[in-house]
């Protein structure tokens, strides 16, 4: 028997079928644990605040404000701060 894996889900025969059934019993007013989230960080896949390799692959800003934005590359750690630079100044 093949066993689906995705980076979301626990591991189970079908999770496309177990996640849109949990969705009908919400959509139908039923109370519903919504736990298709794996709680073992092993599960978890992707580049979840992974630094670049190359440059070129790193953040990318695009503003009607460009007071705003900094001369140059931006490394990823200043992205929160320019966000909020936009959103409050």
């Amino acid at each position: 028997m093949t066993r689906w894996s995705c980076s979301w889900t626990r591991p189970s025969p079908c999770p496309p079928l177990a996640i849109g059934w949990r969705l009908a019993k919400k959509a139908l007013g039923f109370r519903t644990l919504m736990d298709v989230i794996p709680l073992d960080a092993s599960l978890v896949k992707g580049s979840h605040g992974r630094l670049a390799d190359r440059a070129e692959d790193g953040p990318l800003i695009i503003s009607s404000e460009s007071d705003l934005l900094p001369e140059g590359e931006v490394a990823g750690t200043d992205v929160k701060q320019i966000v909020l630079s936009h959103l409050f100044d």
